[in-house]
């Protein structure tokens, strides 16, 4: 699939996070550099072979293997601290499934008998 405009904002979203990486006083060199990869970039392509272009390119200028572990860190922790939560929600509504095909059995036995 080409890159739509709808995928733009969220491009340029992204490097504006990464940014942050960035030193301030190096920022406007990295917008300037990123939007000029924006400005030749190849709208045939699909979205996430010119993701991965951008993506090569703030790793770079980050310096890091991964500009989005801190992030992905942050979101994990928080999932997993979900997760019992979630697990006892899960479980609460698999007892009250089980209690209404109990019931439900017990109507259709009693129909049967009628």
């Amino acid at each position: 699939m080409k890159i739509q405009d709808a995928c733009l904002p969220c491009i340029v979203s992204q490097a504006v996070r990464c940014a942050k990486q960035i030193c301030e006083s190096k920022r406007p060199a990295f917008y300037r550099a990123v939007f000029a990869k924006l400005a030749v970039m190849d709208f045939d392509q699909p979205a996430p072979a010119a993701i991965g272009d951008l993506y090569r390119f703030v790793k770079q200028a980050t310096g890091t293997e991964d500009p989005y572990a801190g992030l992905r860190q942050t979101v994990n922790a928080r999932l997993l601290a979900e997760i019992p939560a979630l697990a006892q929600r899960i479980d609460q509504q698999s007892r009250q499934f089980l209690n209404q095909i109990a019931q439900l059995t017990i109507r259709l036995k009693n129909a049967a008998e009628s």
